[in-house]
């Protein structure tokens, strides 16, 4: 376990204790989870002699004011949360800093402390609420800013309205007979902030493709997104050929969502992938339970967060992966605790991949293979 410690700020005199995301600290002492020690409790074992030394609190500020001109009905309220972006990152995706509590009691303006000297896109999300109690969708609003050794003011962040995207499934030969409107269609923000943030559009939560192959996606956040089909609701072999946008290929790519794009955002379906099944085991060849194994996809599409395809273990060992785009693979087999975030990273996965299974799959393969676990991970 890592053991972490934060500094507490308060917004005022009268308002609760919230956690100031720029103070983190791992045991011992760095500011990253990755490089934080591991910590073995047992239970009923008491723990002492960790310390933790907490970044210094930087004097720096970023000020500014809002603009948002969109009406939301009968909008009485709503809540805003920061976020900073580094956009200068050497490698890996870059970690954001937030939410970030807002030192500004005026809703038009806002004071974010504490922030560190850098090159940042400050994001703002915006959740409008309204006396009906309608949930309305959040809305988007961004701005690059330059932390250098003075405070930042007069920073203007306008909020940016929602789009309208019209698109078609489309099925290749090789998966004609499917129940396309089973099939859910997927936008998965490129920005790199929390769930919490609440920028896909909900889309897992009902059927919006037609007989015909239509959909619509309504109140998209503008912004950069991966497009992608929702594994679970695949049939067995089925996968995403290509995806094209006003024409223009957005597979595996990031594509840019602003209020000019309304489509058509064309996807097509094959219904000939391969399939790769076998058995996880140890040293001494015996079958490892909730193991993950993660099947990393050819180099040309090793930033693509949305290529890696992966199963865990039953009891026994044994693991299936189906719907399987032809091409180069390498396998790897890691302990339950592995995490998505990790195996999704082409930089963290570099080290194991000698030790992973090379495959090549084409159309329609089925490939069976043990492969062993990777300890400790």
């Amino acid at each position: 376990m890592a053991y972490a410690a934060s500094r507490m700020m308060a917004r005022g005199p009268s308002e609760a204790w919230s956690v100031d995301p720029l103070s983190v600290a791992y045991y011992p002492g760095v500011g990253n989870p990755d490089l934080a020690a591991r910590v073995g409790l047992i239970a009923g074992a008491g723990l002492s002699g960790l310390d933790f030394a907490l970044p210094p609190s930087s004097p720096l500020r970023i000020t500014g004011r809002l603009e948002n001109a969109h009406g939301f009905g009968n909008e009485t309220s709503g809540s805003y949360t920061f976020y900073l972006v580094p956009r200068d990152t050497a490698t890996g995706a870059p970690e954001p800093i937030g939410p970030l509590p807002d030192h500004d009691t005026d809703r038009d303006t806002f004071e974010l402390r504490n922030v560190p000297a850098g090159a940042w896109t400050l994001y703002m999300v915006f959740h409008p609420s309204s006396e009906d109690g309608w949930k309305w969708p959040p809305h988007l609003g961004r701005s690059v800013v330059n932390v250098v050794d003075t405070d930042v003011t007069g920073i203007v962040v306008p909020i940016e309205p929602n789009t309208h995207i019209e698109g078609r499934v489309v099925l290749h030969e090789s998966a004609q007979g499917i129940d396309v409107t089973a099939i859910r269609p997927d936008l998965i923000n490129d920005v790199p902030v929390p769930d919490t943030a609440r920028l896909n559009p909900r889309l897992q939560v009902r059927r919006f493709v037609e007989p015909d192959g239509n959909f619509q996606i309504t109140d998209v956040p503008q912004g950069p997104y991966r497009v992608t089909i929702m594994e679970h609701t695949l049939p067995d072999g089925v996968y995403l050929e290509s995806a094209r946008m006003n024409g223009a290929n957005v597979f595996g790519v990031p594509m840019i969502i602003n209020a000019a794009s309304n489509g058509p955002l064309e996807l097509e379906l094959r219904g000939d992938g391969g399939r790769f099944e076998g058995r996880v085991v140890d040293a001494e060849e015996g079958g490892v339970g909730g193991a993950r194994v993660v099947l990393v996809p050819p180099a040309d599409r090793m930033n693509d967060p949305m290529a890696y395809l992966s199963a865990r273990t039953n009891g026994s060992g044994n693991f299936t992966i189906e719907g399987i785009r032809p091409g180069g693979y390498t396998a790897i087999a890691f302990g339950e605790g592995a995490r998505p975030e990790r195996w999704q990273d082409a930089a963290v996965l570099a080290p194991f991949m000698t030790r992973g299974l090379r495959l090549d799959i084409d159309s329609g393969d089925r490939v069976r293979e043990d492969i062993e676990i990777i300890p400790g991970r």
